[in-house]
């Protein structure tokens, strides 16, 4: 009798990692996601991160109910409720005017530690892994 699908192995639980995780979970594939770090909150290197032209891709791999939540990361929500997106300024460099002022297109500005955690929503991270253990078999965490 077979044991089943094999899993997806995943390493690292970044933001790749944990959305890749997700749109496995969302599609029913089986997966497991390994992270070195002790905790999902350990390292959030960096400050936000913008999605502009990769929002739709992002939407599509996300499950709905996931997506919905990333307005809880903004980095700035007054502006994000408004709908303020921002604008870009594109300037001579010699002269310093302001050549064009141009509204920006769709786009997110999310705090990373927070957009991980939301990310990390109902994925089984097994932490503290050590990925050369794991394909030598000498560690089962979680």
């Amino acid at each position: 009798m077979s044991p089943g699908p094999l899993p997806v192995l995943i390493v690292g639980a970044g933001v790749c990692g944990l959305t890749l995780a997700q749109h496995l979970r969302h599609a029913g594939v089986p997966f497991r996601i390994f992270d070195r770090d002790a905790s999902i909150v350990a390292r959030n290197g960096g400050w936000g991160l913008t999605f502009h032209w990769g929002l739709p891709v992002l939407r599509d791999l996300l499950p709905p109910d996931i997506f919905a939540r990333l307005e809880e990361a903004h980095i700035n929500r007054d502006a994000a409720r408004r709908g303020d997106m921002g604008r870009y300024h594109f300037f001579n460099l010699r002269s310093g005017i302001d050549l064009y002022d141009l509204p920006a297109a769709a786009r997110i500005r999310v705090s990373r530690g927070k957009l991980r955690s939301i990310l990390a929503t109902n994925i089984p991270v097994e932490v503290g892994c050590n990925f050369p253990d794991i394909i030598c078999g000498r560690s089962r965490p979680g």
